[in-house]
């Protein structure tokens, strides 16, 4: 179920990406997992999952990315820069995935390179095409009942475009949330998804901004 509804959010990204990467030279340095803490200080975000959950691994998350293998010519090249040829390129970075043991609770990060001002749009407009694929891709994947909602969040002490929606996973309710924020020539895509009862809002706790220190 995590890989079909991770695949939804990759192609969502695809055709986004498509129509507006490019943009000015920017290293995408990857986040890190440490324990059951995610850090990524380009993006300026942090999520502390509970113990009982599972991240993926930097190679899962590379496969989920469909970041090509290193090739001869890429030998010496750290994953940044691997990374961020993959970006240029128009393709897609998962940075993290957590989840619940059965599967049933996930939140993902992913970026892709887009040039809002190449666009003539801001991510408020972005958010709004983001939606309308959304829903499309979702009903093309067999998600039934598809209802989605643009709308503002306060995340990371900062006002955040969401999309949200709900759906139905064969007879399983989804509730998916997700978070557009801008970085730089980037945008990155936090993705909240709940089966069965909405604990999207309850997840969205889970982060915090990386200025902000553990009592």
């Amino acid at each position: 179920m995590k890989k079909k509804i991770s695949a939804l959010c990759l192609v969502l990204l695809t055709v986004l990406s498509l129509a507006g990467c490019g943009g000015k030279e920017e290293l995408f340095t990857p986040g890190h997992v440490s324990g059951n803490t995610y850090e990524n200080a380009d993006l300026g975000i942090k999520c502390i999952a509970p113990a009982d959950w599972n991240y993926l691994t930097e190679a899962e998350l590379l496969q989920l990315g469909e970041v090509p293998p290193v090739s001869a010519e890429q030998e010496e090249q750290t994953l940044s820069q691997r990374l961020t040829a993959h970006l240029n390129d128009g393709g897609q970075v998962q940075d993290m995935y957590v989840m619940t043991a059965d599967g049933l609770q996930t939140i993902n990060v992913m970026v892709t390179k887009f040039d809002l001002a190449a666009q003539e749009m801001d991510i408020a407009a972005f958010t709004d095409l983001a939606r309308e694929e959304l829903e499309k891709v979702y009903r093309s994947m067999g998600i039934t009942e598809v209802e989605t909602l643009r709308e503002q969040v306060q995340f990371l002490e900062e006002t955040c475009e969401i999309v949200r929606l709900k759906g139905y996973y064969g007879d399983v309710p989804l509730h998916s949330l997700q978070l557009c924020l801008q970085r730089g020539s980037y945008i990155c895509v936090v993705t909240f998804n709940s089966y069965v009862e909405d604990n999207t809002e309850m997840m969205m706790k889970f982060f915090r901004p990386l200025a902000v220190e553990e009592e």
